[in-house]
């Protein structure tokens, strides 16, 4: 409350003030003081500031004082009392005491007034009392005095309120009138303690007029004068509303430990079901915890699954309550009961009335004198994770009273959990036969891949064997094929044409079954460099010109005059001109071939048209397969394997394109290939193969075979300085004696030492470190190429080979 006094009139009246006002801490020191201390007890404010109020109270109102103002701070109530201060001057002062507690600054106030002349005591008394009174005339607390033998002097207004009794009815009784029997001794013990001049407080209840009983809190204190108790007085609060919130927090603590327990239960069924994996176990499992849990006589699940036609579970538990086993265990409890669950997924609850009228004339009433009657009845539904309804569980006959929400709630968490494990039961059997089954394919399929590898396996052995054992000597062939050529004329010249022309065919078909082998194993990998895709169609289509001329055909090559530069790999890019340009002007035989390319920035297309021999539209679909030829048998009119266009296709793929085809018989064929175009690195001018002329750079060639050293020798001798060896040993010496500018080296050198293992002892000699080191093998399997330039060859020439690509591979190695 304020008053409007500012701190400087506050302190001028407490200066004038005639009264001493003092604040004690809660350890009895003096914080504060004004000047009426030093007329009071003579003693200066500054003086007594620090120190205890037992240094100027005399020795006989020590207990008194210290009991009062105990009081004081236990009840925060206005207490006044009367002691006996000592003076500066030696001399006892009477002091009245008005004090109360200021709870937030833990601190007392009190007002001491010096009485001057003597008192009665029983006029002291009579103050006090009054005083008392005075202050809680209109509090709603009752206040109260009484003589040394526990009679009511004096009472306010609000012990009507209180107990319903008019306050003058009660003065004079004896406090015992108003507390009920279990009350007093506890009462007469607080009493004897306020007789000894201590405070006293507790809890009791008085009796109202209508019999009930009012709880209160009760302190009484003690009136010291002259060192004596001289009466009592004190307060009674309601204390109704917090002893009303203590019991319904307590019945809250004791709902929460049930809940509590109750969870505990749920949580350690939930771990116990989920580790079983057989239905009736779980089913054992639930229906006992669900007994307990609840607290039932008996408890029944039943698994019935209709989607599955599994056949019924039904599994009871039942109380020790049913000592002579008139209860059956095995009964899977009310089928009509069962169906209204079922049906709707619905909680079917009874009272004991609705179950008694339900179950009127029903078996299971008729119990022994023993046996507690099943008196009411709970089910829920078992609900499977789609909605569907998997079972029932039903609680009979609980232990004390009705059914209630939460046995609801408990039961339907239990079933949650039942039907979650079922779930998981019918899965995991579901699972184990899906385990055996997979089991025993991928057991089949093992058997099936381990055959599978060794078919690849054998054929990968064949292919190996056959393309080293036909290379090599196909390559002595054609090596003096090419010599014989340069050399004889006549008709001989036309033999050795048709040698020349046999030997290439058997080559390109060689090379094309190896070609699918590589592209089927994914041993392609594109090789890209800058090209200029434009140059390299007109450069390819060139090759066909005389051929095309001679059969009467117009080769027609259309390609945008600008640069088409693109990052892709120029071999892959023109084998697929050379299959398409070369199908087109084998299979027309008038007409046109026309050969365009159509440029964007992400992509190129090329399209080969002709106006041959066509195909039809059954053929269409089939005509990208290996070995597939519209004209197959004796009426095969065309040479060749069937591989050129699956080839060309694969190669397609590998750079990322696309071919499409189009065709009518009598009409011709059009292909259509698209392929992406890639920026890549800057792009550089590349060098141009040109096959020196009269070089003789020192080669030194290594092969076991003596026609193959002896054709190398002939077909090198004309450009090169060329030695022959047939050992690594006597390569090893040549190598270390000689300055060659290129080492030719087979790889099967028939010894024990193969062409690697000559590599490798080649690498370690220093002036050898930028020679470079070509594998000629007639090893050409998927892979093999990459295998040899990884061990350290700088090039790779597979057997058999012409003249030209020869020469060319060995000058484009020497000029780096």
């Amino acid at each position: 409350m304020e008053y409007g006094f500012s701190t400087q009139q506050m302190t001028r009246l407490l200066d004038m003030a005639a009264d001493m006002f003092c604040l004690i801490d809660a350890q009895g020191i003096v914080t504060a003081t004004n000047p009426a201390s030093s007329r009071i007890l003579g003693i200066a404010p500054e003086t007594l500031v620090g120190r205890h109020y037992s240094d100027w109270i005399v020795d006989a109102d020590l207990v008194g004082t210290t009991t009062a103002l105990n009081a004081i701070a236990e009840a925060g109530q206005v207490i006044s009392f009367v002691n006996h201060g000592r003076h500066a001057d030696g001399s006892v002062v009477r002091l009245s005491w008005t004090a109360s507690w200021h709870t937030g600054e833990r601190i007392i106030h009190a007002v001491i007034r010096g009485v001057d002349r003597p008192r009665d005591l029983k006029a002291e008394l009579r103050d006090h009392m009054e005083q008392h009174m005075r202050m809680y005339a209109s509090n709603p607390d009752v206040a109260f005095t009484l003589d040394l033998d526990g009679h009511v002097l004096s009472v306010n207004a609000a012990i009507e309120t209180l107990i319903g009794k008019p306050r003058v009815t009660l003065i004079g009784k004896h406090f015992r009138s108003f507390l009920p029997e279990e009350d007093l001794e506890m009462a007469e013990t607080f009493f004897r303690e306020a007789l000894k001049g201590n405070v006293s407080s507790g809890r009791f209840r008085l009796v109202h007029a209508d019999g009930s009983l009012i709880p209160i809190h009760s302190t009484t204190i003690p009136v010291m004068l002259g060192g004596e108790v001289c009466g009592l007085y004190g307060i009674d609060r309601d204390i109704t509303d917090e002893v009303n919130r203590e019991e319904e927090r307590q019945r809250l603590i004791a709902r929460a430990e049930l809940q509590a327990k109750l969870l505990r239960g749920i949580a350690e069924a939930s771990l116990a079901v989920h580790g079983l994996l057989s239905i009736r176990d779980i089913l054992d499992h639930i229906t006992e915890q669900s007994r307990k849990l609840v607290g039932v006589h008996q408890a029944i699940a039943s698994y019935i699954d209709d989607d599955e036609d599994m056949t019924a579970s039904h599994i009871s538990a039942i109380s020790e309550g049913y000592v002579d086993g008139s209860s059956d265990s095995t009964w899977s409890g009310d089928e009509r009961i069962q169906a209204v669950v079922r049906r709707g997924n619905v909680v079917v609850r009874f009272t004991q009335d609705e179950y008694a009228a339900y179950m009127a004339g029903d078996d299971m009433q008729t119990t022994s004198s023993r046996n507690p009657a099943l008196r009411n009845l709970l089910a829920v539904p078992l609900v499977g994770g789609d909605g569907r309804n998997i079972g029932v569980i039903q609680v009979l006959g609980r232990n004390d009273g009705e059914f209630t929400d939460d046995d609801e709630y408990i039961l339907t968490q239990l079933a949650n959990i039942a039907s979650a494990a079922i779930e998981n039961a019918v899965l995991y059997g579901s699972m184990q036969r899906e385990l055996i089954e997979r089991t025993r394919a991928e057991t089949e399929l093992l058997v099936a891949k381990d055959r599978a590898e060794e078919m690849v396996r054998l054929k990968d052995a064949f292919l190996a064997n056959m393309s080293h054992e036909i290379r090599t000597p196909l390559t002595a062939v054609l090596g003096f094929s090419d010599i014989l050529w340069e050399e004889v004329v006549g008709e001989h010249r036309e033999i050795v044409h048709l040698i020349r022309r046999s030997g290439r065919r058997l080559m390109e078909t060689l090379t094309s079954v190896l070609d699918l082998a590589r592209l089927e194993a994914g041993g392609v990998q594109p090789t890209n460099t800058h090209c200029d895709i434009g140059a390299l169609i007109k450069e390819t289509c060139s090759m066909f010109e005389m051929q095309a001329a001679k059969k009467g055909l117009i080769l027609s090559i259309a390609v945008p005059q600008e640069r088409c530069m693109s990052y892709t790999d120029r071999a892959l890019l023109a084998r697929i001109v050379t299959n398409l340009v070369g199908n087109a002007v084998k299979f027309t035989n008038q007409g046109e071939i026309a050969v365009h390319l159509h440029a964007t920035p992400s992509q190129a297309t090329l399209t080969v048209r002709d106006t041959g021999i066509g195909m039809a539209p059954e053929f269409l679909p089939r005509m990208f397969q290996e070995f597939h030829q519209e004209s197959t048998g004796l009426s095969r009119s065309y040479e060749g394997t069937g591989l050129g266009l699956a080839i060309t296709k694969r190669m397609v793929e590998v750079l990322g394109g696309s071919i499409a085809v189009s065709s009518e018989k009598g009409k011709g064929t059009e292909f259509v290939v698209m392929v992406p175009r890639i920026a890549g690195r800057t792009w550089i001018p590349e060098k141009s193969d040109v096959i020196p002329q009269g070089g003789q750079a020192p080669v030194l060639v290594v092969d076991d075979n003596k026609e193959t050293l002896l054709m190398l020798q002939m077909l090198l001798r004309d450009q090169f300085d060329v030695r022959v060896v047939s050992s690594a040993i006597d390569a090893a010496t040549a190598a270390s004696t000689i300055p060659f500018e290129a080492i030719l080296i087979d790889i099967n050198l028939g010894e024990r030492r193969n062409g690697i293992d000559l590599l490798r002892e080649l690498r370690m000699m220093r002036h050898l470190d930028s020679v470079p080191l070509i594998a000629m093998t007639a090893y050409a399997l998927p892979g093999d190429r990459e295998r040899f330039l990884d061990a350290g060859f700088s090039e790779y020439i597979s057997k058999p080979f012409t003249k030209e690509v020869l020469i060319t591979t060995i000058n484009r190695q020497i000029d780096g």
